[in-house]
């Protein structure tokens, strides 16, 4: 409580100063006093993106995107991928396991626990698609920008990026000697350190940078059998680069980097199960069972990236990247050790999973000026991208009869193997200074194959099956050895895709500081592969997706740019959209396509200078998804909140000669949504708030700070992900509780 009523007086302060700058500015001074405020700088401040694969102002750019430079990420307190979410509309990202993140734009929804299947959502790292879901748990340590970009962006972001891209920039290394230190320690003995530094090798000829992060927290819930904590995080990240400038016209930059995280997740089964609410051990994060859960990922990678002036406007770059990840999660769902739900014979389910995957990827484009001395710019290249992933799952299920399991064991055993390539091109042709044309297109061939082998293991006490027993255990929690066994044929199975997508932007410019724009994207996703323990069924093929997607935009800076005002309407229809249910007649989770959905809405971004000391920004997104075709015409799609808005005020006060106060408050609402593709009542999340804030005091030159923050200061309960298995248990995810500390920094 005291918590929320520091931010509410700062949040109060930073609306005071608003409503006083506003009467200083509109009242009967307000001439004299708003040209002293231009003459100040208070304006909001030119924002450069790199979507189009060159600089370029974002009010300049045809796409819906929500940018955050340095300055922001740091006050919005940015650590990890899934910070994002609530600061950017129409975007969810919920990390449920070590193996397993769920991500969401517009309705368009991807998670990839399933080797057979990538993600629609890429994050763009330094220019390196990456395509799975769990190689995006990359802490954000010294990070440059980072871009949110909403709609297909097959034709220059990559493959597969049918719904968004994230695009991360790292900082790169600088001639010029520094470093930074920062650190933060809060409630749950949170404990997050990072430090860089930097500097020449060789003076204007070669340059390195290293960045270091550990970051690690007790458990936000407990197993009550084991005296065990669940929901806890412990991770070491390091991030080496070279930058090489030979010439002038030629920058070589080599990264390297590595995330380390251990884990103890807080996904349980509970019993008993109940269709429509959360049990009250998932809401008071206090579960019980024999397993502790347990999860181990390595995330590794580096990139040579060269960029060169190849002279007469034209700029030559090659991306060259090798990534992967080591992966183990341990899951158990217990209805017999949850508050003694049912002793003998109650249901029992543990999970086992381990992955491996690599990634090889090239780059190579050329490209003109933007509009330097042609009307014409334009951009093509060639992309080659392979990925080879293991995954090897035990899930066993059974019934406690009081001192053994009597039940089965489902192995899946998969290799997923893709060979991707594919040549595009983009082009913007101005007409004149008001109106000009964009298109894109790209050609893609995806080669996809796996291999499958099943085995169907029985244990326990059972009549039918055998006399073996076995009773899970921390140290064996996945059975090996059965008392009887079924295996299953291995199966093998390949596709191709040969495909064109592309797309098409109008834009005007009615003033310097206004346009619009009216677009078209069509993006693919490829196809896939059930590999899941399916009774012998699995490596099935799933078809591909498609997205057609239609924008209508608005740009502007009004008010001698003191408000930022742009707004998007936009229109997606979505063919065989791929989506994971539980299938209760097999006891297995499935993936298949869903006929058709569609999806509609906008998206407004507005900031205002209100003055030197004080801008308000206000996020707004809506949304009206469903599935338009099949047996389950009328669904809500997944995610789709109808309605999501953040307000933010940055307040900044000078207190003495070389001492700033400052005030960062951020405060969402999101609508109710499902988080489950069946509407399961379960799965349903309410609307909520959550509350964020950072105050404290620094150096007007940034060197220094130090302050509070705190997240979710509300303690909102939210559903990351819930589904239950009818008659059995419940599986639920939730987003952090509260929390709260205080942080420092330093540079130099």
């Amino acid at each position: 409580m005291r918590n929320n009523k520091v931010f509410l007086r700062c949040f109060g302060a930073s609306l005071l100063g608003g409503v006083s700058a506003v009467s200083l500015g509109w009242g009967s001074a307000s001439a004299a006093d708003q040209a002293a405020d231009n003459r100040g700088g208070a304006t909001v401040p030119e924002i450069v993106v790199t979507a189009r694969k060159r600089s370029e102002d974002l009010q300049k750019v045809p796409i819906s995107i929500t940018a955050f430079n340095a300055d922001e990420i740091e006050k919005r307190g940015f650590k990890t991928m899934d910070d994002i979410a609530q600061s950017v509309p129409n975007f969810q990202f919920s990390r449920l396991t070590t193996l397993s993140n769920e991500l969401s734009i517009r309705g368009i929804n991807s998670g990839d626990s399933e080797p057979g299947f990538e993600t629609g959502i890429a994050v763009i790292l330094d220019d390196v698609y990456i395509g799975r879901a769990v190689g995006f748990d990359t802490t954000l340590v010294d990070i440059n920008s980072i871009e949110v970009l909403r709609g297909p962006q097959g034709t220059l972001q990559g493959r597969n990026v049918i719904g968004g891209s994230i695009n991360v920039t790292t900082a790169p290394p600088s001639f010029t000697f520094s470093g930074l230190g920062e650190a933060e320690y809060g409630n749950y003995n949170l404990r997050d350190i990072r430090a860089s530094v930097n500097g020449p090798i060789v003076d204007d000829l070669v340059a390195a940078k290293l960045s270091v992060a550990y970051r690690g927290h007790d458990g936000f819930g407990e197993n009550v059998d084991l005296h065990k904590p669940l929901d806890t995080e412990d991770t070491l990240a390091a991030r080496a680069q070279i930058l090489a400038q030979p010439s002038s016209n030629l920058r070589i930059l080599f990264t390297a980097d590595i995330d380390h995280e251990n884990n103890h997740d807080m996904h349980n089964g509970f019993g008993p199960p109940s269709d429509t609410t959360l049990p009250a051990a998932t809401v008071s994060r206090k579960v019980g069972g024999d397993i502790w859960n347990s999860g181990h990922n390595v995330v590794y990678g580096a990139a040579l990236n060269i960029y060169y002036d190849l002279g007469k406007d034209l700029s030559l770059t090659s991306v060259s990247s090798y990534r992967g990840y080591d992966a183990t999660d341990l899951q158990e769902g217990d209805g017999a050790k949850n508050f003694g739900a049912a002793g003998a014979g109650a249901f029992l389910a543990t999970a086992f999973n381990k992955q491996d995957q690599h990634q090889f990827s090239e780059e190579l484009r050329i490209a003109s000026a933007a509009g330097k001395t042609s009307p014409l710019s334009w951009l093509a290249g060639v992309y080659y991208y392979e990925d080879t992933l293991h995954n090897y799952a035990n899930f066993l299920e059974g019934i406690n009869t009081g001192s053994v399991i009597a039940g089965s064991s489902g192995i899946s055993n998969a290799t997923t193997r893709t060979d991707s390539a594919a040549g595009f091109a983009s082009a913007t042709y101005s007409f004149d200074s008001r109106y000009s044309v964009t298109g894109g297109v790209r050609y893609t061939y995806d080669h996809r194959d796996v291999t499958v082998a099943e085995v169907d293991g029985f244990d326990g006490v059972d009549p039918i099956y055998g006399t073996y027993t076995y009773e899970p255990t921390l140290a064996n929690p996945a059975p090996t050895h059965f008392a009887d066994s079924i295996y299953y044929p291995v199966r093998t199975n390949s596709h191709i895709d040969r495909v064109w997508t592309g797309d098409l932007t109008f834009n005007q410019n009615w003033t310097g500081d206004v346009s619009t724009y009216v677009k078209y994207a069509r993006g693919f996703k490829g196809s896939g592969f059930n590999t899941g323990y399916n009774n012998g069924a699995s490596g099935d093929l799933v078809k591909p997706e498609f997205v057609d997607s239609y924008e209508v935009g608005w740009r502007s800076d009004l008010m001698d740019h003191r408000l930022r005002l742009n707004a998007t309407g936009y229109y997606v229809s979505h063919t065989n959209q791929q989506v994971q249910v539980f299938d209760a007649s097999t006891f297995t989770y499935v993936t298949s396509n869903e006929p058709s959905t569609r999806s509609y809405g906008v998206e407004i971004d507005a900031k205002w200078a209100v003055s030197r000391e004080l801008s308000v920004g206000l996020a707004l997104g809506t949304i009206n998804s469903r599935v338009t075709k099949g047996p389950d015409k009328g669904l809500v799609v997944p995610y789709s909140s109808p309605e999501t808005v953040t307000v933010t005020a940055d307040y900044v006060r000078p207190v003495s000669g070389g001492v700033d106060f400052y005030c960062f408050p951020e405060v969402s609402w999101r609508d109710g949504y499902y988080t489950d593709p069946t509407d399961a009542r379960i799965g349903y999340q309410t609307a909520y708030w959550w509350v964020s804030a950072r105050l404290g005091f620094r150096s007007p030159d940034k060197r220094w700070s130090i302050g509070l923050f705190g997240h979710n200061l509300t303690n909102s309960t939210v559903i990351a992900s819930a589904s239950n298995v009818p008659g059995y248990f419940s599986v639920a995810f939730l987003e952090q509780p509260r929390t709260f500390g205080i942080d420092a920094r330093h540079s130099f």
